[in-house]
């Protein structure tokens, strides 16, 4: 393989690494982009993995995949997907068995299915993949009341539904509460045919909440709202379960909230405000507040700094995503969001643990206050501000080095008790009309700074005449007998525009836009995505 090839095993070892975390085989972490085809995805480097005898190393997608390395799970899925069509047996049998691990949700089951589809060119199932899949709702994780949770809440993604898996999969039941889930999904809950005699608690328990969920999709409007609020309260349905036409009643939100899980409340901070209940119910606001101050129930949710830091903005804003609809924030809330963005940002179980990982930040001081995320309703300067507080508690040694078109004089100081307005104001401090990527390594170079990667931060469209001039400053950087040869760069365009430049660099890294995975992108490009 090696002579045929001519690129050793390790290298493309780590280009799967690199798959699996970003998604794509490029250089380039696109946070708001959908993978809807994979004929254009380079995967050469898979395939010479398989023919060279590695496909007993598949347990590197389900390692990825449950230790949530991976910033989408695109890659993954379809990694999964080439290994499980694959004509080598033993990288076969090794993907079909880590199926029901990797595709543990619906979206990542229907996503893993599609890509199978189009890497297979039309083959039918194998019996091992069936069997895996059918493994997945037989023994699914949390047992039969979380799957009939989950088949009620999402029964359909995409053009897909779970019927549909189960046809495909030829899915057979092994106890009765999973036959009669099976048979919900396939007839409906009023023709599931299950005449059995002896039925276990759990299945009668099954059946009632499923009975409920049916219940209060058939409520209307006008005449069951009482009704609608007594099934939520005691079958603890979520807003999924319930008709649009309830989702503007402050009485079915204020139900809605008392089971609702903490990464559910912080989608619906706005939902909340905008439909009255903080309003008419004054102790919601003491509820949402307490789940935003329980650390443990964050850590347990593994809500991320950045998801909290997007709520705490948009609800500031007093604007509703969706509609537009104007409200007054609520202080309480507002206080609870920025003092969990805090707490949230204390680093658990980090790769950077015992690494000397030495950092310089380059904030571009152009990047203007009215620039706004893609997708994400927050202004570039906080999206920066944000990622920075959460980056300097990580590493051992940062400067943080605002820079415009001039030679950087001085570094700024950073603390990680500092609080977010004050960090924004101090970075930004200056106007300046334009910048040059490379003033932070020339910086670097003049004061002799040892640093493993330099991440510059900008709202420029990022254009190959640039990708040349930082390639230049990287050379004359490395080239000093201080410096390391290992030393990478990061460009974040924080705005998200789409960069012409695409293709794979080992020390290189580009990522278009911000979301709450930009910070564990850039720690494992950091270490080598090891």
């Amino acid at each position: 393989m090696e002579q045929r090839s001519g690129i050793p095993p390790e290298s493309d070892f780590r280009r799967l690494k690199h798959f699996l975390i970003l998604g794509g085989s490029n250089s380039v972490y696109r946070p708001h982009s959908v993978l809807h085809t994979t004929s254009k995805i380079d995967v050469s480097f898979l395939r010479r993995l398989i023919v060279g005898g590695r496909g007993k190393d598949v347990g590197v997608i389900r390692q990825y995949s449950l230790e949530g390395r991976a910033a989408k799970q695109d890659g993954i899925l379809h990694a999964l997907a080439i290994c499980s069509t694959s004509s080598d047996l033993v990288t076969k049998r090794e993907a079909n068995r880590i199926i029901p691990d990797v595709c543990r949700i619906f979206d990542y089951l229907i996503k893993f299915i599609k890509f199978s589809q189009e890497d297979a060119g039309g083959k039918k199932w194998g019996r091992a993949r069936r069997k895996a899949i059918s493994n997945l709702y037989n023994n699914y994780p949390g047992g039969p009341m979380k799957l009939a949770y989950h088949v009620t809440k999402y029964p359909k993604r995409g053009n897909m539904s779970h019927k549909d898996v189960i046809r495909l999969a030829h899915v057979k039941p092994f106890t009765q509460e999973v036959q009669y889930i099976l048979g919900y999904i396939v007839h409906g809950v009023n023709g599931v045919d299950f005449n059995i005699h002896h039925r276990s608690l759990e299945l009668e328990t099954v059946q009632t909440y499923i009975h409920g969920v049916e219940e209060a999709r058939g409520c209307r409007a006008r005449n069951d709202e009482a009704r609608l609020i007594h099934l939520i309260g005691r079958h603890q349905l979520c807003h999924e379960h319930v008709k649009k036409e309830f989702l503007n009643k402050p009485d079915v939100w204020h139900a809605l909230l008392q089971q609702m899980p903490i990464h559910a409340v912080i989608r619906n901070l706005n939902s909340l405000a905008s439909n009255g209940v903080f309003e008419r119910y004054s102790g919601d606001e003491n509820i949402v507040a307490q789940k935003l101050n329980d650390v443990g129930l964050l850590n347990k949710a593994r809500v991320h700094p950045f998801e909290i830091l997007t709520a705490y903005f948009q609800h500031k804003s007093g604007e509703r995503n969706a509609r537009g609809n104007i409200f007054t924030p609520s202080e309480t809330v507002l206080s609870a969001l920025e003092e969990a963005f805090y707490k949230s940002l204390k680093p658990q179980n980090d790769i950077f643990e015992a690494r000397d990982v030495r950092m310089a930040f380059g904030i571009d001081m152009t990047i203007s206050p009215s620039d706004y995320v893609v997708s994400a309703k927050i202004t570039s300067r906080q999206a920066v501000t944000g990622i920075l507080l959460e980056l300097v508690r990580y590493v051992y040694f940062c400067r943080v080095l605002p820079f415009g078109s001039s030679d950087i004089r001085s570094y700024l100081r950073i603390s990680p008790d500092d609080r977010l307005e004050n960090v924004e104001n101090s970075l930004f401090i200056h106007d300046v009309e334009s910048s040059d990527l490379t003033k932070p390594i020339d910086y670097a170079i003049r004061k002799q700074l040892e640093v493993s990667v330099f991440v510059l931060f900008t709202s420029k469209t990022y254009v190959e005449q640039e990708h040349y001039r930082l390639k230049e400053a990287m050379g004359r950087y490395k080239s000093q007998p201080w410096a390391s040869r290992e030393t990478r760069v990061v460009v974040v365009d924080v705005v998200g525009k789409q960069s012409p430049v695409s293709s794979f660099e080992e020390d290189f890294l580009r990522i278009e836009g911000a979301d709450s995975q930009v910070v564990n992108v850039i720690k494992q490009f950091a270490v080598g995505w090891d």
